[in-house]
């Protein structure tokens, strides 16, 4: 699956883009419905995981590296997110808000998802990649 956008996150990634209203963080948070991201999407789409041991993770602008694609394009990697859940329960995908108000900035779906958090505890990591066309 790809990183979908909601309209609603576009005008905030855009001021931030542009210097207007810099992101001082995003926050990444893992969603349990059974949901495929669409452009049209609000908070609510979005069931929001909650299982023992899980929290939102909070990643800083600084902690994204830049680099050239094999295209000549341009793509930024974050360092790897992992949640450990002790408790039974499925994660269909994840997204991704704005700290300061909960807009939806993006959001993914699982790949060969729903990954099952397993009774006996298991983690799940993403790896936060943006690159451009």
């Amino acid at each position: 699956m790809t990183l979908i956008v909601p309209t609603s996150g576009e005008k905030v990634l855009l001021q931030s883009m542009l210097g207007q209203a810099p992101l001082a963080s995003v926050n990444y948070h893992l969603y349990s419905n059974n949901w495929t991201p669409q452009r049209t999407d609000t908070i609510s789409a979005y069931t929001e995981l909650i299982l023992p041991g899980y929290a939102l993770i909070t990643v800083n602008p600084g902690s994204w590296t830049f680099s050239a694609d094999s295209f000549g394009g341009s793509q930024a990697t974050a360092p790897a997110i992992s949640w450990t859940c002790v408790g039974p329960g499925p994660c269909y995908g994840y997204y991704v808000t704005d700290p300061s108000n909960g807009i939806v900035l993006w959001a993914e779906l699982l790949p060969g998802g729903p990954y099952n958090f397993l009774a006996g505890g298991s983690t799940l990591q993403v790896t936060p990649f943006i690159a451009g066309d």
